[in-house]
């Protein structure tokens, strides 16, 4: 058996030390979390609903492209507690 390491590259989001704001000089658009939560369906594709912000950077941002899948785990202190019973 295969574990899904083996076979895709998995790696963490960009983490933002205080809230994201909208640039008059955007260089990226931001999906965040809430963003994905806010969609019952737990599929994001309204693109043009991101935050556009400017992020500056002294090497390579790493981007979301084509094809690229996001797996979104939400934590609650409810699940948590649930799983403990």
């Amino acid at each position: 058996m295969k574990t899904l390491g083996t076979v895709v590259e998995i790696t963490t989001g960009r983490s933002f030390r205080k809230a994201i704001k909208p640039s008059n000089r955007p260089t990226h658009q931001v999906l965040q979390i809430s963003n994905i939560s806010s969609q019952k369906t737990g599929i994001y594709s309204e693109f043009s609903d991101l935050v556009q912000t400017e992020i500056p950077s002294k090497g390579p941002i790493k981007c979301l492209k084509d094809n690229d899948i996001i797996i979104c785990l939400l934590y609650t202190s409810d699940a948590a507690d649930d799983s403990l019973r």
